[in-house]
C-alpha cells in the first residue's frame, strides 16, 4: 500500500489504537513526501520514533493531530517544528504529561504560520509558554 502513495497529501489513522505502529507510519512517510495532513489521534502504537521520521521526511506538513497519543514527548513536537516550518495546526490535547512548555516554545519560534494549537488536557503547560504565542 505505502509504495503507491507518492502523491498522498492527507492521512488519517485516528482511532487505530495499537494496530498502527511506528513501522506502519514510517512506511507511509517514506513513500509520501508531499504529505500535508497527518492524524494519529488515539494511536497508542505511535511513538517519538515514528513522528520524528515523519517530520524528517514530510516537510510539507501543515496540520498534525497527536490528540490522546500518550507515547509521544516534546521530542516529537520539536522535530516537527524543526523540519516542518509551514505548520498551521497542531493538536496535542490530552497527550498527557510528556508534552511540556518546551514543545510550545519550539512551535512559537519555528512555525510562523501556526494558526491553531490544541493543548486541552495537557498537564505541563504554563502561562509563560502560552504568552509566547
Amino acid at each position: 500500500f505505502a509504495r503507491g502513495c507518492s502523491q498522498l497529501r492527507h492521512f488519517n489513522m485516528s482511532l487505530a489504537g495499537e494496530r498502527i505502529t511506528d513501522a506502519g507510519l514510517i512506511a507511509i512517510a517514506a513513500a509520501s513526501p508531499l504529505l500535508e495532513h497527518l492524524d494519529v489521534s488515539l494511536c497508542r502504537g505511535v511513538t517519538d520514533v515514528g513522528i520524528r521520521f515523519v517530520a524528517q521526511h514530510c516537510p510539507e506538513l501543515r496540520t498534525v493531530n497527536f490528540e490522546h497519543t500518550a507515547s509521544i514527548t516534546d521530542a516529537s513536537i520539536i522535530a516537527v517544528s524543526l523540519h516542518c516550518p509551514q505548520l498551521r495546526e497542531v493538536n496535542v490535547s490530552c497527550a498527557g504529561s510528556r508534552i511540556t512548555a518546551d514543545a510550545i516554545v519550539a512551535l512559537s519560534e519555528r512555525c510562523p504560520e501556526l494558526r491553531c494549537l490544541g493543548v486541552r488536557g495537557t498537564d505541563n503547560m504554563t502561562d509563560a509558554a502560552l504568552d509566547l504565542l
